[in-house]
C-alpha cells in the first residue's frame, strides 16, 4: 500500500506500506506492521519493522520491534523486545515487491518448462 493509514477500528493481520501508519486511541492491531513510520496511540500486539516508531501517551505495544528511531512518551507502554537497526537495513517495500514478482515470474516459467 502506498498511502498513509489511520486506524480507528480493529485489524488482525499484516499491514505493509511505504508510508506511515497511525493507530488511534480507539484503534487496535494484532499482527505485523512494516512501514516507514508507526505511531501508536491505541493498542498493538505483534511484530514491527519500521524506520521511526512512536508510542504516544495512550499507546500500548506488545511484541518485537525493529526500528531505527524509537520514542516512548510518558504514559506509553512497551512490553517486548527491541532491536535498533540502521536506516540502510530497512528495505524499501517497492523493491521487495519487485523482487517477489520476479521470483513468482521465475516460478511460473519453471512450471511452464516442466509441463
Amino acid at each position: 500500500m502506498a498511502c498513509n493509514l489511520h486506524i480507528d477500528g480493529q485489524i488482525k493481520g499484516s499491514v505493509e506500506t511505504s508510508n506511515s501508519v497511525t493507530i488511534s486511541v480507539n484503534g487496535s492491531v494484532e499482527g505485523s506492521i512494516r512501514a516507514e513510520k508507526l505511531i501508536v496511540n491505541g493498542r498493538f500486539v505483534g511484530d514491527v519493522y519500521v524506520k521511526d516508531l512512536e508510542i504516544l501517551e495512550n499507546g500500548r505495544l506488545e511484541g518485537e520491534v525493529s526500528a531505527t528511531d524509537f520514542t516512548i512518551q510518558k504514559g506509553g507502554v512497551f512490553l517486548g523486545s527491541s532491536k535498533n537497526i540502521k536506516a540502510e537495513e530497512v528495505v524499501d517495500l517497492g523493491s521487495v515487491k519487485n523482487v517477489t514478482k520476479a521470483k513468482e515470474s521465475a516460478k511460473t516459467k519453471k512450471t511452464e518448462q516442466c509441463a
